[in-house]
């Protein structure tokens, strides 16, 4: 079974912003990924958008596109978990 692992905001940020202090170790990291699949959320895209809202038009138009090809990634490598009330009011597996 592949691993999974779950992509928050900052993970996003980093990657798309080539400015940020962070970008380089998350390209290393990204490249180290293989077939690990990655988990996140709609929320976590909006707050992504809405970050780098203010970087400029560049950095605007690579945050759309990629989140364009994330939506429309094999499920089996990026799954984006549709906003819902269910995602906080669901027992957690582990209780």
């Amino acid at each position: 079974m592949n691993e999974t692992i779950f992509a928050d905001t900052f993970y996003w940020i980093v990657l798309l912003n080539p400015r940020d202090n962070f970008h380089t170790q998350a390209l290393s990291l990204t490249a180290t990924l293989g077939n690990t699949k990655i988990i996140t959320t709609d929320e976590i895209l909006t707050e992504v958008l809405n970050f780098l809202s203010d970087g400029g038009q560049n950095l605007r138009q690579r945050g759309t596109k990629t989140i364009r090809q994330l939506l429309n990634t094999d499920p089996q490598k990026v799954t984006v978990l549709p906003q819902s009330c269910l995602l906080y009011t669901s027992p957690s597996p582990r209780d």
